[in-house]
């Protein structure tokens, strides 16, 4: 029988298509159940490598918030305690309410790293802040003030100083039993061990995470410390327990705990006690650098895959069979008319699948008929895949503003898309706004430093401390010009304030001013006690009882600096720009150290100018002395004038008495008088200190080499000042003190005066 083309072309189609079926389907027959355990195989490695690093990221962000809280406290121990408690309240718990992850975070500091009197390698105070019923509260301990325990947690990190992550372990927190971790973080400064910050983590929300992972049906997941300790899995009663306890066998032969400690993946075929086969992997889940990495396992039972392959079988030949007929019956109908369409479209939906979109693909529409409907919408895929592309590729390098339109309201990659760019929007500015509040604060916690350096270098001499600080003020803060002026009270009755130091555009101004108390803004920010900040500054403001020439400025901060609310100085600072209102507050809070210091400073001064008066009139009355035995016929006259002189030296002696602590010594360092002001600090009686040496009643913290250096310098003539902390029976006390030679009439130093002041409640605790 003769056929036509068409019967021809679709006799051949059918039978190529019926032995290409045959062909295929025996193929897939074959390769299904071969392939498909390794597929599962190669897709679980995937899945758990992947999940394992999403897990390592979720735990080093926890890391490596701690890491900045430490970078916080990097120079607590510098601070004054009530700076360092001001850190401690606002900074802490602060972190506890933006990570509820952290049950507690405990801040460990060596008690010699926050108390220069304090020797002993050992002890160490522990401030705890933690959450309950929805409230931060704050614990303050010390610890091991009779030495380290030796073996635990805390001495194992101050001996190697090391950042670690601890096993898991059960804790009672707000009543109940919670499963967590510590992370520790030492402090560590020019090598030294400082202290610690440790932050307990709640590991529920990892067991809530590796629930799911479920790539197929039975299939589990459990993450496992680097001992060994499972830390997380769906069925709660093996949390805690131990891989080599549980897969004993499993152990022994793949070594699997090691290898976890090492941070190496394995994976190995098993069966359980029911004779169900499984694939199991681990992968590495390393935790901050710390060399102690965890690990993400999970196991897939080969028996559901097994079964899914037999059930995927027989869905293929159902399909198979019905679309071989399927196909004969269209190839039979319309084998003329679509071949070269089809042919141009699987060609470009190939490409498509992989990855590959370009212009060119799009096809040129000849019908209008089901053909055509498929071109035109793979034509419009294309554009759509080509706008989604670019504007996926504009999103990469940070063009957030890319215009782009959506297919359709059904257009999920695009919606998603969209969704994404907002994201990435809000987290942008976050991060501006997190990375200008970190900034201000490196800012703040530097120059308090730069401060702290300051007032502890420049403390001898009250103009010289006085420059350093303005000039330094004016540098930092960045205005333009600046004065530091200070409470004149030498005459009580003629109180004033005194411009002492100033500094404009890089120059130091040696100027001299002096204001009347509630005079001008200097005079009313003194009465007032309160901080002026002006930023419409009027065009006649130098006429204004301020002090500051040059170009008129565009805002002006006057800040009285006090301490223990007594005012001791005041700074005015001109700008051209506005002062923000953190520098305001940090002017304000570097004031306080600044005040407390000139207090000291001025002390000192007055003390040194009352020991110079008393050596003069000494030198004085000796000469009068001399002058008596070589005028005899004015005996009666010198005799009269002497007992006035003495009278005021008793006088003035007797004054010293009553506000400051005298002792003198002989040559030899014994003492031989000591008044009762002293004495009622020291706690002892009279009859038991005369007699005793110089440098007895100090304890034993003091710097014996540097009192012996003074002594020594004192006995040849010169007149020694220093400050020094010495502790009393227990309380610590800061003195100010003068050592001074006391001459004969022959002009031989022949005993040594000391003058103490206590100077405890300006220097503060």
């Amino acid at each position: 029988m003769k056929l036509n083309l068409h019967k021809k072309l679709t006799f051949f189609i059918l039978t190529a298509t019926f032995l290409v079926y045959v062909a295929a389907f025996s193929s897939i027959i074959y390769n299904i159940n071969k392939n498909s355990i390794n597929y599962a195989v190669s897709q679980t490695d995937y899945i758990t490598k992947q999940s394992a690093q999403y897990f390592t990221e979720i735990i080093n962000k926890d890391v490596e918030i701690i890491r900045s809280l430490k970078n916080t406290f990097y120079n607590f121990n510098k601070m004054p305690e009530k700076r360092r408690k001001e850190l401690r309240d606002d900074i802490v718990p602060r972190f506890n309410n933006e990570n509820p992850q952290f049950l507690s975070i405990a801040v460990m500091w060596e008690l010699y790293a926050i108390d220069s009197s304090y020797v002993k390698p050992f002890g160490r105070y522990r401030y705890l802040y933690f959450a309950e019923a929805g409230t931060i509260k704050q614990k303050t301990e010390l610890f091991n003030t009779e030495g380290d325990e030796l073996g635990g947690l805390y001495y194992f990190i101050k001996t190697s100083k090391r950042e670690i992550i601890t096993e898991p372990y059960y804790d009672n927190y707000s009543g109940s039993e919670v499963l967590m971790s510590s992370l520790a973080i030492p402090l560590i400064q020019k090598d030294r061990f400082m202290g610690v910050i440790v932050a307990d983590i709640a590991l529920r929300r990892l067991t809530q995470l590796v629930e799911t992972i479920k790539p197929i049906e039975n299939s589990n997941a459990f993450i496992v410390s680097n001992k060994g300790v499972i830390v997380a899995i769906s069925d709660t009663k093996y949390l805690t327990k131990s891989i080599a306890t549980l897969y004993k066998e499993e152990e022994q032969e793949y070594n699997i705990i090691e290898n976890i400690s090492l941070g190496k993946p394995v994976s190995y075929f098993t069966t359980d006690s029911l004779g169900q086969d499984f694939y199991v992997t681990y992968q590495p889940v390393d935790i901050g650098g710390f060399e102690i990495p965890w690990s993400l396992g999970l196991a897939i039972p080969l028996t559901t895959i097994k079964q899914q392959a037999n059930n995927l079988l027989w869905i293929s030949v159902t399909i198979g069979v019905i679309g071989l007929l399927v196909v004969s019956f269209v190839i039979f109908l319309i084998s003329k008319t679509i071949t070269k369409p089809l042919t141009s479209a699987t060609k470009v939906i190939k490409e498509l699948s992989t990855g590959k979109i370009a212009q060119s693909q799009k096809m040129q529409i000849t019908s209008t008929d089901e053909i055509g409907e498929i071109t035109k919408s793979l034509n419009t895929l294309i554009e759509g895949l080509l706008r989604t592309a670019k504007f996926a590729e504009e999103i990469g390098i940070g063009n957030l503003d890319a215009k782009f339109n959506i297919i359709s309201k059904q257009d999920k990659l695009g919606n998603s898309l969209l969704e994404m760019r907002k994201s990435l929007k809000i987290a942008r500015l976050e991060e501006k706004k997190r990375n200008q509040e970190e900034e201000i604060q490196r800012w703040i916690v530097k120059g308090e430093t730069k401060f702290a350096e300051i007032l502890r270098e420049h403390n001898k001499n009250l103009k010289d401390l006085s420059y350093q600080v303005i000039s330094n003020l004016v540098k930092y803060t960045g205005a333009n010009q600046g004065g530091l002026f200070i409470i004149n009270d030498n005459d009580k009755t003629n109180v004033y304030i005194e411009l002492i130091a100033s500094y404009a555009y890089n120059r130091r101004k040696m100027l001299r001013k002096k204001i009347d108390m509630g005079v001008g803004l200097i005079g009313r920010a003194v009465q007032e006690a309160e901080t002026i900040y002006m930023t419409n500054v009027p065009n006649d403001y130098i006429n204004i009882s301020s002090g500051l020439g040059g170009k008129n400025p565009n805002s002006i901060l006057i800040v009285p600096l006090q301490f223990n609310k007594v005012i001791y100085a005041i700074v005015e600072l001109a700008s051209f720009t506005d002062f923000k209102a953190y520098i305001r507050r940090f002017v304000e809070r570097v004031g306080v150290s600044i005040a407390s210091t000139i207090g000291t400073v001025k002390n000192a001064e007055q003390t040194d100018s009352l020991v110079a008066e008393l050596q003069g009139q000494s030198h004085e009355l000796t000469s009068q002395e001399e002058e008596m035995r070589q005028n005899m016929e004015e005996m009666q006259t010198t005799q009269e004038e002497i007992s006035r002189k003495a009278f005021e030296l008793e006088s003035l002696v007797n004054a010293i008495d009553q506000v400051s602590l005298v002792a003198e010594y002989d040559f030899s360092g014994k003492l031989i008088r000591i008044n009762d002001k002293f004495l009622d600090i020291l706690g002892k009686t009279r009859s038991e200190m005369l007699g005793k040496f110089q440098g007895s009643f100090i304890a034993e913290s003091e710097k014996k080499n540097q009192m012996e250096n003074i002594w020594t310098e004192v006995q040849r003539g010169e007149t020694k000042s220093i400050t020094q902390h010495v502790t009393i029976g227990g309380r610590d006390y800061w003195f100010s003190e003068v050592y001074a030679p006391i001459y004969d009439e022959f002009g031989k130093p022949e005993k040594i005066l000391n003058i103490a002041v206590d100077i405890t409640s300006s220097i503060g605790k």
